[in-house]
C-alpha cells in the first residue's frame, strides 16, 4: 500500500438485529468469532435497505407494502438496531504510513470497532457527520480485518401524524425529518438507520491533508465572453502530523500551471491550518451559471511532500472561477444572486432527495443524471430542502457541471421547533461545521438557509452566520468569544450569504400556493418575491404507473375530487381546485378556482387515457407557471422555486420526472418556458412578450404570431421588429384572433433573427370555450420518419426527423407527441432517456431534428434500441433507426 491510496469498504458486508447478538464489538471484530445468522448487508445502505434486499419485506414503494413494515413509533428503536460487520485484508504499508478508516455518514447513533477494540470513545451521534479513524496500530498486514458498527435509529423516532408528520419528537435528533412521513412521503419505518454514505479505507505518510478551502475572486461586472480581466485565488488547508515525532517538509500547489509551496515544521501531534498568499489568475476562465455561460472546472492538485518519506498525501479540487453576490432589491424586495456581477433571475426548483431509502448517496451517475434533469429545464437553481439531507459530494459534482446553484438547507423545519434536548445543540452545530467544510468548495453552493420555513433556536442561528458570513446580522464581525462558543477558531466559509430560513432575508415572505391554477393565474397573482415554493402536480406517465400501482389501482383512475385508496397512498394530487387553493401570505390576488382539468380534454375512458390527458395539463400547468413569473421578472419578483422537481419514492404530486427517471409532461413545459431568450403569450391578456435572461441584448429580431384552427388553416396574428435588452421582459403586441375561430385553436409565436434562424419558438392550444374536447376532432397523422443511431462507447445517440406534410387545404396539427426509447431485448423503456424536446406539436408542412441519448449501461449488451412515437392524433409506430457501426 502507498501513500494516497484510497479505496471504498463496498461488498461483503454482513448485518444482524443487536439483539441477538450477547457480544460485544470487540467479541465480534476478534478472529474466529461466529457469523451464523448474519445476512447479506447493503452498505452504503440502511437497515430497511438489506431487509428488503434479503426478502424480509416486499417492495416497499409497489402499492401500500410500506404500511405493512413495522414502523419504529410502534416496535420500538431496538427493532431497527442491527450491526454491520465486514472483513478484508490489507498488505503492508510502507514504513511511517498511517492508515486511516472513515464514514461519511452513519444515522443515527453508532460505535465503530475495528481489530477488537473500540475506535470511538463516546457513542457517535449525528447523521450529518464524518467520522476518522487512525487504524494504523490495529491492522494486522497481510491477515483478516475485521469492522462492525453497531446502529441505533434516531430515537425518539416520531410517530407518524398524516399530512405533514405532526409530531415533534422526530426534531429531536439531527436527522432526516421527512422519514416520519409527509404530505408527500409515507414514513420510512426505519428512519434511515444504518450506514448510509461511504466507508473508505486510506493510507497517507506520517503528515495528513484535511479540508482544503479554495476562495476565488472575481472583481467587477464580468461577461461571458472575451477576454477577462484577472481574478484572485486564495487557499488554505489543515494539516496533520499524525506520527509522535516531529516532522518537517513541502506543502505544495499547483494551479493554472503555476506551482506554489511553503516549508513546514510540524510537531508529533499538531494539527494546523496553513494559508497560502492569493494569487492573481490572468485571463481566467470564468464559471458561469446554466444559461449565462460555460462551467469549466480547473484542477487544483496539493501535497505534502515529508522528509525523508515523501508525498505524505495529495488532494484535489476541481475549481470554480466566480463569485457570488446577493442583495435585497428596492424595488420588489426580493433577494437577488449575481454570479461574475451578473444578475440573475432565479428560476429553481425544490429536491427532496435521489431515493427515501438511501441506496444511491455515493453514486454519481444517478446524481448526474437527475442534475441533468433540471439542467434540461433550464432550471438555474436547487433548493437542497432542509427536511432531507445535506446534500452529497457527488450531487454538488453534477451541479457544478451542469452550472446549476444550490441553495442548501441545514436541518430545522418548522413542523418541529423545539424545545430540544440536551446536548442537541452540540451535535447539530458538529454536524453544520463539517457539513460547511465537506461541501465549501463546490462552485455551484450559492447560499446556506438555516431551516425550512421556521429560524434555527437564536444560539444555532448566530453560530451559522458566523460560520458561513464571519458577522452578525447587524454586519458586525463575529468575535473570537462568539466562535469559541460555536467550537470554531473562526469563520468556515466567508464568501456566500445565509438567510436564517427559507422565508426570510429577502425569500418570502410566505410561499406556495399548492395545488394546481388556471395556468393565466399565474400572471396576475402577484405572489411572493423570491417565491421558494409554489406546488403543484405531477402524475407520472402510464408506464411508470403500471410500475407501483397494483392492477385494482390501475383501472380505478382518479375522477375529478374521487380517488383510489392507493392513489391516496401515494399522495395523488387532484387537476382540480374548486377551493381556489390555499390564502398564503404575500398572495396579493387570490387565484380563480379550478375545475377538472383532466375532463377538459374529454372524459378518459381507462387509466392509460388519464395518464396523457395528465401529461398534457402537467405540460401547460409548468409553462404557464414559469412563463408567469418570468413575465413580472424585476417588476414583482426577482425569483421562483417550484415545489418541487422530483420524488424520492414514486410518488403522485410534484414532480417533473418520476422515481424511475421517466420525465413527464411538466418537464418539457418548464424547459420551454425558461429558455434563456423566450417569447411568449400572456395568458391573462392574451398579449405577446419576450423575455431575455441573458446578459447579451439583442436587436433587430422579428416577432411573429400566427393562429391555426383544427384543420390546420392559419391566420396572421401580428408581428413586429423588437429589440430585447438583456435580463429584461420585454411587452410586444397583441395577439390578435379572427372572429372566425370557434372552440379549440393554436397559437405560434416565433423570434427570428436577421437571417431568419429561428430564436425561440413557442406552441399553445387555446379556446373560446370552457374546455379542449374540440381536440378530439383533429384529423389523424401520419408522419414521414427517419432516424440514424450510432454508440460512442458511454453513449448511445439517435437523430430523428419527423415531417408532418402540408396539404392543399392546409394540413393536420399533429398534437403532443411523445417519443420514447425501449430496449429489445427487455421491452422495457431505456431510463433515463434525454431528448432535445419531447411532448411538442407539429404544424401542417413542418419538420424537426429531435436529438436523444442514453447511457450505454442501460441498455442490455449487443442490442440495438428502439425508438417509438404516439402521439394525441398519432397512432403508436416504430421509428426506423440506420445503425452506423464503427
Amino acid at each position: 500500500m502507498n501513500a494516497a491510496d484510497r479505496w471504498p469498504v463496498k461488498g461483503n458486508w454482513l448485518a444482524i438485529n443487536a439483539s441477538s447478538v450477547t457480544e460485544d464489538g470487540s467479541a465480534i471484530t476478534r478472529p474466529g468469532y461466529d457469523l451464523t445468522g448474519w445476512i447479506p448487508a447493503v452498505v452504503p445502505g440502511t437497515v430497511l435497505t438489506t431487509l428488503v434486499a434479503n426478502g424480509v419485506y416486499l417492495d416497499p414503494y409497489y402499492s401500500t407494502n410500506i404500511s405493512r413494515i413495522p414502523d419504529a413509533s410502534k416496535a420500538g428503536v431496538d427493532f431497527y438496531t442491527y450491526w454491520f460487520y465486514t472483513s478484508f485484508t490489507l498488505g503492508e504499508a510502507s514504513a511511517g504510513s498511517r492508515i486511516w478508516l472513515e464514514f461519511r455518514g452513519i444515522n443515527y447513533r453508532a460505535n465503530v470497532f475495528f481489530n477488537g477494540t473500540q475506535l470511538n470513545a463516546t457513542t457517535l451521534e449525528g447523521m450529518f457527520q464524518r467520522y476518522l479513524f487512525d487504524i494504523t496500530e490495529l491492522v494486522d498486514a497481510g491477515s483478516e480485518n475485521a469492522i462492525a458498527v453497531w446502529t441505533q435509529p434516531p430515537d425518539p423516532p416520531g410517530v407518524p401524524g398524516g399530512n405533514g408528520g405532526q409530531d415533534p419528537n422526530i426534531g429531536n435528533n439531527v436527522t432526516m425529518r421527512y422519514t416520519v412521513g409527509w404530505d408527500w412521503v409515507e414514513p420510512i419505518p426505519d428512519r434511515s438507520t444504518g450506514i448510509w454514505d461511504a466507508v473508505t479505507l486510506s493510507v497517507t505518510g506520517p503528515v495528513r491533508l484535511a479540508n482544503p478551502h479554495v476562495v476565488t475572486t472575481v472583481p467587477g461586472v464580468r461577461m461571458p465572453q472575451g477576454a477577462q480581466a484577472p481574478a484572485q485565488i486564495a487557499l488554505s488547508v489543515e494539516i496533520t502530523n499524525a506520527s509522535s515525532v516531529q516532522q518537517s517538509g513541502a506543502l505544495m500547489y499547483s494551479f493554472n500551471g503555476v506551482q506554489f509551496a511553503q516549508y513546514l515544521i510540524l510537531e508529533p501531534g499538531e494539527t494546523s491550518t496553513v494559508t497560502f498568499e492569493e494569487q492573481t489568475i490572468e485571463n481566467p476562465e470564468l464559471w458561469w451559471p446554466i444559461g449565462i455561460g460555460a462551467q469549466p472546472l480547473l484542477p487544483l492538485e496539493i501535497q505534502f511532500s515529508a522528509k525523508g518519506y515523501g508525498i505524505s498525501d495529495t488532494a484535489h479540487i476541481d475549481v470554480g472561477i466566480r463569485t457570488i453576490t446577493s442583495w435585497i432589491d428596492s424595488t420588489t424586495g426580493g433577494k437577488v444572486i449575481a454570479v461574475n456581477g451578473q444578475q440573475l433571475f432565479i428560476r429553481g426548483a425544490n429536491w427532496i432527495g435521489t431515493d427515501a431509502m438511501l441506496r444511491y448517496t455515493t453514486d454519481p451517475k444517478r446524481y448526474r443524471d437527475e442534475v441533468r434533469m433540471h439542467a434540461e429545464m433550464n432550471v438555474n437553481m436547487i433548493r437542497v430542502w432542509g427536511g432531507g439531507i445535506a446534500e452529497r459530494p457527488e450531487f454538488y459534482d453534477a451541479c457544478d457541471r451542469y452550472g446549476i446553484l444550490v441553495m442548501q438547507d441545514f436541518w430545522i423545519s418548522g413542523e418541529f421547533t423545539g424545545p430540544f434536548p440536551a446536548g442537541w445543540s452540540e451535535t447539530f452545530l458538529s454536524c453544520a461545521r463539517d457539513t460547511i467544510k465537506l461541501l465549501r468548495n463546490h462552485p455551484s453552493l450559492c447560499f446556506w438557509s438555516g431551516g425550512n420555513e421556521t429560524p434555527p433556536p437564536n444560539d444555532i442561528d448566530t453560530c451559522l452566520r458566523c460560520y458561513i458570513t464571519g458577522q452578525q446580522q447587524d454586519g458586525t464581525p463575529c468575535t473570537s468569544g462568539e466562535y469559541s462558543a460555536c467550537g470554531s477558531t473562526g469563520v468556515l466559509d466567508g464568501t456566500r450569504s445565509y438567510v436564517s430560513y427559507s422565508t426570510s432575508d429577502g425569500l418570502g415572505p410566505g410561499d406556495g400556493p399548492y395545488g394546481i391554477l388556471q395556468p393565466a393565474s399565474f400572471f396576475n397573482m402577484k405572489s411572493c418575491t423570491f417565491n421558494p415554493e409554489v406546488g403543484s402536480v405531477g402524475t407520472p406517465v402510464y408506464e411508470s404507473l403500471k410500475l407501483f400501482l397494483p392492477p385494482a389501482a390501475l383501472v380505478d383512475f382518479p375522477r375529478d375530487q374521487t380517488w383510489n385508496t392507493t392513489w391516496a397512498f401515494h399522495k395523488y394530487i387532484p387537476y382540480s381546485n374548486p377551493q381556489q387553493g390555499q390564502q398564503v401570505p404575500c398572495l396579493y390576488q387570490y387565484p380563480a378556482p379550478v375545475y377538472d382539468q383532466i375532463a377538459a380534454y374529454g372524459q378518459p375512458e381507462d387509466t392509460a387515457g388519464f395518464a396523457l390527458r395528465a401529461q398534457i395539463v402537467n405540460y401547460v400547468q409548468y409553462q404557464g407557471l414559469f412563463e408567469g413569473f418570468g413575465s413580472a421578472m424585476w417588476q414583482w419578483y426577482t425569483g421562483v422555486m417550484v415545489w418541487k422537481s422530483q420524488n424520492p419514492w414514486p410518488g403522485l404530486r410534484g414532480s417533473f420526472y418520476d422515481w424511475y427517471l421517466a420525465q413527464n409532461g411538466g418537464l418539457y413545459g418548464t424547459k420551454h418556458a425558461n429558455e434563456p431568450v423566450h417569447i411568449l403569450l400572456t395568458q391573462d391578456t392574451q398579449n405577446v412578450m419576450a423575455i431575455n435572461t441573458t446578459p447579451t441584448s439583442f436587436r433587430n429580431l422579428t416577432a411573429e404570431a400566427t393562429i391555426y384552427d383544427l384543420q390546420g388553416t392559419s391566420y396572421d396574428a401580428g408581428t413586429q421588429l423588437v429589440d430585447l435588452p438583456a435580463n429584461r421582459a420585454t411587452p410586444l403586441f397583441p395577439l390578435v384572433v379572427p372572429s372566425s375561430i370557434d372552440g379549440v385553436y393554436f397559437v405560434q409565436l416565433e423570434l427570428a433573427d436577421e437571417s431568419n434562424g429561428t430564436v425561440s419558438e413557442t406552441i399553445y392550444w387555446q379556446t373560446t370555450t370552457a374546455d379542449f374536447t374540440g381536440l378530439a376532432a383533429l384529423a389523424p397523422v401520419t408522419l414521414g420518419a427517419s432516424a440514424v443511431g450510432w454508440c460512442d462507447g458511454a453513449t448511445w445517440h439517435i437523430a430523428v426527423t419527423l415531417e408532418n406534410p402540408a396539404q392543399t387545404s392546409g394540413g393536420t396539427i399533429a398534437f403532443f407527441l411523445q417519443l420514447q426509447t425501449i430496449d429489445p431485448t427487455s421491452g422495457n423503456r431505456v431510463l433515463p432517456s434525454f431528448y432535445s424536446d419531447n411532448c411538442f406539436t407539429m404544424l401542417p408542412g413542418t419538420a424537426r431534428t429531435i436529438a436523444v441519448d442514453f447511457n450505454a449501461l442501460d441498455v442490455q449488451p449487443a442490442t440495438f434500441p428502439q425508438l417509438w412515437i404516439e402521439g394525441w392524433n398519432v397512432s403508436l409506430a416504430q421509428i426506423a433507426v440506420t445503425w452506423q457501426t464503427a
